[in-house]
């Protein structure tokens, strides 16, 4: 609830709906009906459209695709500074902090460690079952040749910015694993988010870039 309300205000500052519409429960609990009774349900006109949509309602599916868009961009601003931003190795950053993952147990983590396995070719022999890594091309048990890779759905993480709700911190274990953190409840985003609905932006037009609060950077054309 306390989450809830924090958006709605958020939504009402960046401009996106009133205060007469933030304070109705009763037109949310319409909203929320709506939404659970079918997949993909047309909006309907007695409910409220934010206005930058108000052009492709007529459009579900394009309609649906945006909101979740608007949706993202939305959560930016009410979880900021909650970010991390991917490195180039695929691991995790954030402000005063240079080292964070996904949880593992967490969609993007599973997404990750499925990515990375994909990636890394391991396969399992199929006459012995043995565990063979992907630089093997046959197995070193049975020495059964290694099969044709099998094509997976696999997706991998695209978007390079990420909000989330917490962070995890995991403690020193006896068998030597260092601590670790994690976060969970995450959110992709677009840069343009973090632009857009950040904290303070400031551009640098010697050195052609522009910063967010004084640790997000990208290249901008002058």
């Amino acid at each position: 609830a306390e989450m809830r309300s924090h958006l709605l205000g958020v939504l009402v500052e960046q401009g996106f709906i009133s205060q007469k519409h933030a304070a109705n429960p009763s037109r949310r609990k319409a909203y929320a009906q709506a939404q659970s009774q079918t997949e993909s349900p047309a909006p309907e006109k007695e409910l409220w459209v934010p206005p930058i949509l108000g052009s492709v309602i007529s459009a579900t599916d394009e309609y649906q695709r945006r909101r979740r868009q608007l949706l993202r961009s939305l959560l930016c601003a009410a979880l900021w500074p909650n970010v991390a931003l991917k490195k180039e190795n695929g691991g995790l950053f954030a402000r005063n902090q240079t080292s964070l993952t996904f949880h593992p147990m967490s969609i993007l983590g599973l997404q990750q460690a499925e990515a990375k396995e994909a990636e890394s070719g391991d396969w399992n022999c199929p006459s012995c079952t043995f565990f063979c890594f992907g630089s093997r091309n046959e197995c070193p048990q049975c020495w059964t040749p290694k099969p044709p890779p099998v094509p997976t759905k696999v997706r991998p993480i695209r978007h390079r910015a990420f909000v989330y709700g917490e962070k995890v911190r995991t403690v020193a274990s006896a068998s030597g694993s260092r601590p670790q953190t994690h976060i969970r409840d995450c959110c992709g985003i677009s840069l343009k988010a973090l632009f857009l609905l950040g904290h303070r932006v400031v551009p640098e037009y010697l050195a052609g870039f522009a910063s967010v609060d004084g640790w997000v950077h990208c290249l901008a054309a002058p």
